[in-house]
């Protein structure tokens, strides 16, 4: 219980800090900042389908909103370079937002030392999710979208997990060539640590 009030401290904090960097237009400037020359990639779509690019992911943690801008554009680049029409990155890539958040290794920490009490484990994630879903949805949303209008491609962003009516979802999110949000689906088979 006490480890979760120190938890609880660290994350009003940190949301709070948060709350400065998640917004469309500091997305809209990182992606920019990348100078990024739109595709051509789907003028031209063929009756027997669309070119699609899996991207492998390296998860890492990330100091500033530019530099996870700018290596999730690598990523896009890289497709687009390949002819792709549609970059599928990776489950939970939307949780890499995360490690913005000021303090995030203190949180990983304290989440990484709950790890054989399920219980408390569970409570503490729940309350981090509560704390920051927001913001790391809107700052890893507002990037994807940006990325895609200026490569001009689809691009299936990957997962984050999100709280709706009180529950912890595990949503999917797709991207239209013009950065609009054009579909999102929720995992219909969890894992069982899910």
């Amino acid at each position: 219980a006490r480890e979760n009030k120190m938890l609880k401290a660290k994350l009003k904090a940190s949301a709070f800090a948060m709350s400065y960097l998640s917004n469309a237009e500091r997305a809209r400037g990182a992606v920019t900042k990348l100078m990024v020359a739109p595709s051509k990639n789907l003028s031209f779509i063929s009756p027997m389908g669309v070119k699609l690019c899996a991207v492998r992911l390296e998860a890492k943690p990330y100091r500033k909103l530019g530099d996870f801008a700018a290596d999730m554009n690598r990523y896009v680049a890289e497709a687009v370079s390949a002819g792709a029409q549609l970059g599928a990155f990776p489950e939970l890539t939307g949780m890499l937002a995360m490690t913005l958040m000021p303090g995030f290794s203190s949180v990983l920490g304290d989440l990484r030392n709950l790890e054989r009490d399920w219980e408390n484990l569970s409570e503490a994630f729940r309350m981090t999710l509560e704390a920051v879903h927001g913001f790391v949805g809107e700052l890893y949303l507002n990037t994807f979208s940006q990325l895609a209008q200026a490569h001009r491609v689809v691009i299936a962003a990957g997962s984050a997990y999100t709280i709706e009516s009180g529950r912890i979802h595990h949503r999917h999110y797709l991207f239209s060539e013009n950065g609009e949000l054009a579909g999102t689906q929720v995992k219909l088979f969890p894992s069982p640590a899910e």
